[in-house]
């Protein structure tokens, strides 16, 4: 659906502009996004939460679209506001501070997101109830009658193996039991919060100085301008 909307977003950006039509797509991704969850499994049936998280992916992935192709097109409105000014290209520059920014942005959401379901009890793998000298008194129990050796015992799967204990495909990988309240936080995590982040950004692009107008104004004078530089050279 993304690849699909490329040809529908560059229609709006020109209806409108490349910022406008950015936010609007940020628009419908978070209004479509905003209900992921309310349709688990437990709430609205097994069959119903796929279809409906089928009709959300549509949406937001009609928005992918204008997020891999408007943000980088604004970026290069920002480099010719720095060229024209200037008289020199920092393109480089530019894009390495966004992709450091991007990697930093990275960072911070995945340690704080993991700090934030550690301390709501969301547990990674099963928790095991048998104590260390409980599994040692399986494996040789105490007395002087216990023979010098025992036959081996099974070694239980691990939690979420795909294979019972004699090597064969179980066709069941049981899932770790969470709270409601891990539960909850992972959710919020993973819809709510983008949602807020998507509108702060729509908050802040929406009146975006930098237009079509404006854009072509400043390939006016980076041209005007590499045409003088042309001109002292000869």
């Amino acid at each position: 659906f993304g690849v699909l909307s490329t040809q529908l977003w560059l229609w709006v950006s020109k209806r409108t502009s490349k910022h406008r039509a950015w936010c609007i797509a940020m628009l419908v991704a978070s209004a479509a996004f905003v209900w992921t969850p309310l349709i688990g499994q437990h709430q609205v049936g097994p069959d119903l939460s796929l279809w409906l998280f089928g009709i959300i992916m549509l949406f937001t992935g009609l928005a992918v679209g204008a997020d891999l192709m408007l943000p980088p097109s604004i970026q290069a409105d920002v480099i010719d506001v720095d060229t024209a000014r200037s008289g020199e290209q920092h393109t480089g520059f530019y894009f390495a501070i966004w992709a450091l920014a991007t990697k930093i942005a990275l960072s911070i959401a995945m340690g704080l997101s993991l700090v934030a379901l550690g301390a709501m009890g969301f547990k990674t793998v099963a928790k095991n109830d048998v104590t260390p000298t409980v599994q040692l008194q399986q494996i040789h129990p105490p007395g002087p009658e216990a023979p010098q050796a025992l036959p081996r015992q099974p070694v239980p799967d691990r939690p979420g193996s795909p294979t019972d204990r004699n090597g064969r495909h179980n066709g069941e990988i049981k899932p770790v039991q969470q709270t409601p309240q891990a539960l909850w936080t992972l959710a919020i995590l993973y819809a709510w919060v983008p949602v807020v982040l998507k509108l702060i950004a729509v908050g802040l692009m929406w009146n975006f100085p930098i237009g079509a107008k404006e854009q072509a104004k400043l390939r006016e004078e980076i041209e005007a301008h590499l045409a003088a530089q042309e001109k002292a050279k000869g």
